[in-house]
């Protein structure tokens, strides 16, 4: 069996130890110092680079066990490029070091990998499989006559090279964005490499010609821009990438997923400019808008924001924290991730790798006498009890909830067994609220160029929005039904997300299938 490059390179660390070469505390030093980002991603690389090691004792080491040389990719000064085409490099996970008449030297991950080409004989040379990568893609450089095209139409590739690889990851970034898309999907299929871009909540997909051969190139092209391990193929990864897009940043998150036919991978556009929204644009009627603002000048409380995956919670609750944010006041979040950095506002994000939870972070907040918390989301129990002890302590709380309407958030907190009588003292407000397309008002739903000919251009959010009055608190603190409950507020004049919904739809905004969704 072919040994990985993390083995090769755990092995010749292990052999490097034992015979005293490499000590323990400088290896331990070293994993426990946070690194530069432009630090090799290859251990014996970075630690030579440190100081830790001796070249010379990773060459007699990987002679004496692999009869091969070691060599250091980042000291190179040149490179039998034109010896091997760059798609060949990548294919081979190999890289040409110097070509004479009678051989070619390459850089290879482990004496069994040896790639059967029709060339000289090879001299081989051994390398980790994330500095040849990255070998490859720093040292080739593009044809002068290969073009590329991108359009939401087409992807065509002549001669592809390292830097069509990189222009059209880029371009494909561009061109989501420039469609509205918030995330682009890619899937690789049987047979084709399927991209499609979620626009306005909808996926629609982009008929393409990309060949077989420049899917792994595009892939690792974005797993390299994400800090992703390239070498990893059978876990799923999560990275982010900080993209310039002209004058707008975006802040981009890339999980992958191995599938049948090879990696799938989505990236997920984060416009930080859509997150700054005031909430005068969120699309509230203008009595719940008012009553909402009423609520966010209340001095404590709980007040939270429910509703499925991709409802809009987090960009309300950005435009509350923006609207909230003042010098006298002491803001603090807790988030997974941090998806928009607000300046003035302290933000946290969990780690819950290393004990950094939602309730554990919250436990330290409180110890910093904020005005304002933010919570991501209330996942447990115990969040929900210290988000519930924090409102009934002089502190305003914003909090989300996955839940179908703004009354299932009560029972929601009942069933993590918080008592009623602290539901009803704490609860200020719920918001529920969903997404639907808006209608183009260009063409008003008649489809046009400027929508795609979808009929839709943009979203709007349709809200749901109780406040919990003294009379509502006496019958959560008697652990009334929800259909009492309902009853009571659609009494005192809550309008619910279909009554929202069908309102919007008889304005133009939207459509009647679209509300749909709500129910």
């Amino acid at each position: 069996m072919i040994a990985t490059p993390k083995t090769l390179e755990q092995t010749l660390v292990q052999a490097l130890l034992e015979k005293e070469l490499l000590y323990p505390f400088a290896l331990e030093e070293y994993q426990n110092t946070p690194q530069e980002p432009d630090a090799p991603d290859c251990l014996l690389e970075a630690l030579v680079l440190k100081g830790f090691l001796e070249a010379a004792d990773i060459d007699a080491l990987t002679q004496e066990h692999y009869q091969l040389p070691w060599v250091n990719l980042n000291e190179l000064t040149s490179a039998a490029l034109e010896a091997m085409p760059y798609t060949e490099a990548l294919q081979h996970k190999c890289f040409p070091l110097y070509e004479t008449e009678d051989t070619l030297a390459l850089a290879i991950t482990h004496p069994n990998a040896l790639p059967k080409l029709n060339t000289k004989p090879i001299t081989p040379y051994l390398a980790s499989e994330a500095a040849i990568i990255q070998a490859i893609q720093r040292y080739y450089t593009p044809s002068p006559t290969t073009q590329i095209t991108f359009t939401t139409e087409t992807i065509s590739f002549e001669d592809e090279t390292p830097q069509d690889i990189i222009s059209t990851a880029e371009e494909l970034i561009t061109t989501a964005y420039q469609a509205r898309a918030s995330d682009i999907h890619l899937e690789p299929l049987a047979k084709r490499l399927r991209i499609r871009f979620r626009i306005d909540g909808a996926l629609q997909e982009y008929p393409h010609t990309l060949p077989p051969e420049a899917w792994a190139p595009l892939l690792t092209r974005i797993k390299l821009m994400a800090r992703l391990d390239i070498a990893q193929k059978r876990l799923p990864q999560d990275g982010r990438i900080a993209f310039a897009n002209k004058n707008t940043p975006l802040d981009l998150r890339v999980a992958t997923l191995p599938s049948l036919h090879g990696e799938a991978l989505v990236i997920r556009i984060l416009d930080k400019e859509t997150l700054n929204k005031p909430l005068a644009s969120l699309g509230f009627d203008p009595e719940d808008e008012k009553a909402f603002e009423r609520i966010l000048t209340q001095p404590d409380g709980l007040c939270l924001v429910t509703g499925p995956t991709g409802s809009g919670k987090t960009t309300t609750l950005y435009s509350v924290l923006n609207y909230l944010n003042n010098p006298d006041r002491k803001i603090i979040t807790i988030e997974d991730p941090v998806e928009y950095q607000i300046l003035g506002i302290n933000q946290v994000s969990v780690k819950p790798q290393v004990g950094m939870t939602f309730a554990a972070a919250l436990r330290a907040i409180l110890r910093q006498s904020p005005d304002i918390i933010m919570i991501g989301e209330i996942r447990d129990a115990e969040t929900a009890r210290i988000a519930i002890h924090a409102a009934l302590t002089g502190h305003k709380v914003f909090a989300t909830l996955h839940t179908r309407c703004a009354l299932s958030a009560l029972t929601r907190l009942l069933d993590m067994g918080i008592p009623s009588f602290l539901v009803a003292a704490a609860v200020r407000a719920v918001l529920s609220q969903r997404l639907v397309r808006k209608c183009c008002q260009a063409c008003q739903g008649a489809q046009c160029s400027s929508c795609n000919h979808t009929g839709f251009l943009g979203r709007l959010g349709l809200f749901e929005l109780l406040v919990i009055d003294e009379q509502l608190q006496a019958h959560i603190h008697n652990q009334a039904t929800p259909t009492q409950l309902k009853q009571i507020a659609q009494a005192k004049g809550l309008k619910t997300l279909q009554t929202d919904g069908l309102n919007k739809a008889a304005q133009g905004l939207t459509t009647k299938e679209e509300t749909l969704v709500c129910y």
